[in-house]
Parts: structure tokens; C-alpha cells; sequence
């Protein structure tokens, strides 16, 4: 799908995000980041969030999403001028014609989407150039909302020192909308075809990065591996390929892609347990995986190999 990606970002009083964050979360930067997406030039989303740590993962936190089928989002063209448009916000993007990039994003790994089955989605990765915009926003949830103009440059962004306590907020887009925009940092467009989304893992209920392991319990290789991951305390979530055709259709999708299982492929394995680890890399190898963990393999069973040549799963 052929992607313009508009992002923005505004400083804020970083106490008033302090104060809305779930316990574990840690703001980086007084900053609340617009970013924008039109889809195959026909249909908008738009994102909502803030840079923030948690458990030595630094990435971004959603606080709201909205597209154009749900939510009523609309675009439209003058020239080098978008502007997007909602009840709840106005946008407008205007390209200058100068390349540059955000430095600020080569440090975050994804984004966090809390709710109660939350997930961790990884950056994807873009190298078409992007380029700088003028910006002007404004969110009209209720009289009195954050708004502000770009200023032509690029501005940094440092966390401050915590000097006002707040009453605590819950995390919505009509709660951080009310937190008057000090200044735009700055804003730009990018245009790519999207080929690969980012790599999704689930989060526990401490919102935490979860590996993911694709297998079968027909295979004693996986069993092997389930029972040393358990041994070890190791908290993964586990995909069973052969209990449905969504399940498989997602390992497969996977095991197209990546150059990972070209070996397993040329050996006539199915190229399973296989693990897509919290940096989105992809291992055949759990045994070795455990051992860069500084784990033990402390289970093992011995079972009927089961690829069509009997060498190997």
C-alpha cells in the first residue's frame, strides 16, 4: 500500500503527562506526537502519542488512534497543503521542500497500545527521505484545547525535572488535547509503499514485551522447547500453528518473509519452534536463544523427528 506519513510533534508541561501515565511508565520528553497517515490516497489514519520507558524499552505510548471509516476523518490537497481534518481535529501540513529527519526516533523501538489484551508494536522500517513541513494544529474536543503553529524550524525536546504534582488523569486524547501546546518542535512528510508492518508482540498485564514462539504439540522439538522455556520461568506467548488456520497463516506469512527459514525450507523442516524475540529478530535456534539468556536447557525429550526427509521438524 502506497503510504504519506505526516508527523508532528509539541512540547507540553511534562508533570500534566506524568500525571496520566499507568505505574512502570516513565515520560522521556515533554512531548505529545500527531502522527497522520494517508492510505493509498483514499482513506486517513491518525495516532496520538507520547515517548515514554518502560522496563528498559524506550518507545512510544498510544493514547488514542482514529481512522477515516470509524471515526470521520477526511483530507484534502492545495498544492503542497494537506489538511486533515475531524470533529475533535484540524491539521494541516505543508511540505518546504528541505530533507532532514528526526533523531529522536532512531532510539525508539515501537509503540505500546494498552488495553486489556495491550500489545507492543515494533518501528518499521522507512528509508525514503523525508521532508520537513510547516504545521499548524488544533484539537477541538472542548473550548480552550492545545493549538499551535510551527515556527519554520526544528526544535529539541529534553525531560525536565519534576516540579508540580498532579492530581492523576487517565491517558485519553480529551485529557492530554487540554494540555496547552507550548511550541511545535517541528514536522514532516515521508512517502513509501508499506510492504512490511511492524512486527506485533503481545504484553502481559505489566505491559511487557512478550517473545512470541510458533509451534505444534506435534512436534517433539516444540514440546522440548515449552518445557524449557516454562522451567525456566521464561513468559512468551505461544502460538499453536496447527490449531487454526489464522495461527498458521501467520507463521506462514513469517516464514515467506524472512531469510531466517530459507535453511529449514531447503531441508524439508517446517522451520518450527520458531522465536520472534522482543527485538523483532526471528531465531530457529532456542537452545541458543536460552544461552544468550543466560539459561539453562534443563528438559529434554527425545521423540520421533517428524520433516519429511527424518532429519529434523
Amino acid at each position: 500500500m502506497k503510504v504519506e506519513q505526516f508527523v508532528m510533534a509539541y512540547r507540553v508541561e511534562q508533570d500534566r503527562i506524568r500525571a496520566m501515565l499507568s505505574p512502570g511508565f516513565i515520560s522521556l520528553r515533554p512531548v505529545l506526537r500527531i502522527n497522520a497517515e494517508i492510505i493509498d490516497d483514499s482513506s486517513v489514519y491518525v495516532e496520538l502519542n507520547t515517548p515514554v520507558m518502560y522496563t528498559d524499552v524506550c518507545g512510544w505510548v498510544n493514547i488514542a488512534n482514529w481512522s477515516s471509516e470509524k471515526d470521520g476523518l477526511s483530507f484534502t490537497r492545495e498544492g503542497k497543503t494537506v489538511h486533515i481534518t475531524a470533529p475533535f481535529l484540524s491539521i494541516t501540513y505543508t511540505g518546504v521542500g528541505v530533507e532532514g529527519g528526526c533523531p529522536a526516533e532512531e532510539t525508539h523501538r515501537g509503540c505500546f497500545y494498552p488495553s486489556e489484551d495491550g500489545y507492543f508494536l515494533t518501528s518499521e522500517k522507512i528509508t525514503a527521505k523525508k521532508e520537513f513541513c510547516d504545521c499548524e494544529f488544533a484539537w477541538h474536543f472542548h473550548d480552550g484545547d492545545a493549538h499551535g503553529v510551527s515556527i519554520g524550524k526544528t526544535l529539541p525536546a529534553v525531560s525536565e525535572p519534576e516540579t508540580t504534582s498532579y492530581a492523576q488523569q487517565e491517558l485519553t486524547a480529551e485529557n492530554t488535547a487540554s494540555i496547552p501546546c507550548q511550541q511545535v518542535l517541528g514536522s514532516y512528510i515521508v512517502r513509501f509503499e508499506r510492504e512490511k508492518p511492524g512486527k506485533r508482540f503481545e504484553t502481559n498485564t505489566d505491559k511487557r514485551i512478550l517473545p512470541k514462539v510458533y509451534g505444534s504439540p506435534l512436534c517433539p522439538d516444540c514440546r522440548e522447547c515449552r518445557a524449557n522455556l516454562d522451567a525456566n520461568g521464561v513468559k512468551y506467548k505461544y502460538i499453536d500453528i496447527t490449531a487454526s488456520m489464522k495461527a498458521l497463516k501467520e507463521f506462514l506469512a513469517l516464514r515467506d518473509q524472512l531469510t531466517e527459514f530459507t535453511t529449514a525450507k531447503e531441508s524439508g523442516a517446517v522451520g518450527i519452534p520458531a522465536i520472534l524475540t522482543e527485538d523483532g529478530a526471528v531465531t530457529l535456534d532456542w537452545e541458543g536463544w536460552l544461552a544468550e539468556c543466560g539459561l539453562p536447557v534443563v528438559y529434554k525429550e527425545k521423540g520421533p523427528v517428524c520433516s519429511i526427509n527424518g532429519k529434523g521438524c
